[in-house]
This record gives C-alpha cells, structure tokens and sequence, in this order.
C-alpha cells in the first residue's frame, strides 16, 4: 500500500516538473516574441523622427 501511494506522489511530483518546464518554455517564446515587437517599435519610433 505504501510503495503504490509513494509511486503516485511521483508521478505527481514528476509532472509538476513537467508543467514547470513547459511553462518556462512559454514564457521563453512569449518573451523572444515581445522583444522582436519591442525593436521594430523602437525603428518605427526612429523612422519617424527622420
């Protein structure tokens, strides 16, 4: 009985883990994303000033 309910824990534990990861992954491409809108906002700025 022990050992089943130790087994769930992780798996749970594992896929937590998981999630995690996925979730930085995200956050990652979200970030990467952002930054690209960030410069070509910065040289639209700049070519209107010109």
């Amino acid at each position: 009985m022990e050992d089943t309910h130790m087994k769930m824990v992780t798996q749970n534990i594992l896929a937590l883990i998981n999630d995690s990861e996925d979730m930085v992954y995200k956050l990652g491409r979200i970030s990467g994303v952002l930054e690209e809108i960030e410069i070509r906002i910065s040289s639209m700025a700049q070519a209107i000033a010109l």
